[in-house]
């Protein structure tokens, strides 16, 4: 029994040793019976994604070793959230979502495939949209995190969320603001959210939704 005990210990350890140390490294723990924590480092930056039975990521904490801040983002239906803790202070800043009624994007169904996938229906507005300022206060994340802030803040998957900044050219945006100005493609300062079905092959089933952003 002991060493049983000793063995989990060590392992524990070693977990934790290997996610603060290694260039890039993933690993998931469980958090309750819903919600699995996943914990990625790249360059000193970790990033702890909370993410919830249907795999959509409900928080994301960024935790900047480099420069000593830590940035948690979070939302709900009616807001963004996003603290900020460095050099001890915390400051946490509120950002409200608008949901619009907007018509489909109607266009000519493609046969092409985009990210791997057939589309087989048009974009659609999801309703949801956040202001670009959202995107525009996030500083020092690092680029490998900025998918689970976009996740985090829309309340999406984190592959839904590299499919979308792959899509709209941003996956290697260094900073917020310049994310913030790659999403909001319209310029009216608010990002809101569209997606679009697609099938592993023409005509198939719907296996996934594309997501991008106006």
């Amino acid at each position: 029994m002991k060493s049983i005990k000793y063995f989990t210990v060590l392992l524990a350890t070693l977990l934790i040793v290997l996610a603060h140390t290694a260039p890039s490294i993933a690993y998931a723990s469980e958090v309750n019976n819903t919600v699995t924590q996943q914990v990625t480092n790249e360059n000193n930056v970790i990033t702890h994604d909370f993410i919830d039975g249907n795999g959509t990521v409900i928080k994301t904490i960024i935790e900047d070793q480099n420069s000593n801040k830590i940035t948690e983002i979070y939302s709900d239906e009616k807001f963004v959230y996003l603290k900020v803790t460095a050099e001890g202070n915390t400051e946490t800043q509120v950002f409200p979502k608008e949901y619009i009624v907007d018509p489909p994007i109607r266009v000519k169904r493609a046969t092409e495939m985009i990210g791997g996938w057939y589309p087989i229906a048009p974009w659609e507005y999801t309703g949801i949209a956040v202001g670009k300022n959202v995107f525009a206060a996030l500083t020092d994340v690092g680029i490998g995190a900025m998918a689970s802030a976009v996740a985090a803040a829309f309340g999406i998957t984190k592959y839904a969320a590299s499919f979308l900044l792959s899509y709209m050219g941003a996956s290697y945006a260094s900073t917020g603001s310049a994310l913030a100005n790659i999403l909001d493609a319209n310029g009216n300062g608010w990002i809101g959210l569209y997606k679009r079905a697609a099938a592993r092959y023409p005509n198939g089933p719907v296996e996934v939704y594309l997501h991008k952003t106006l």
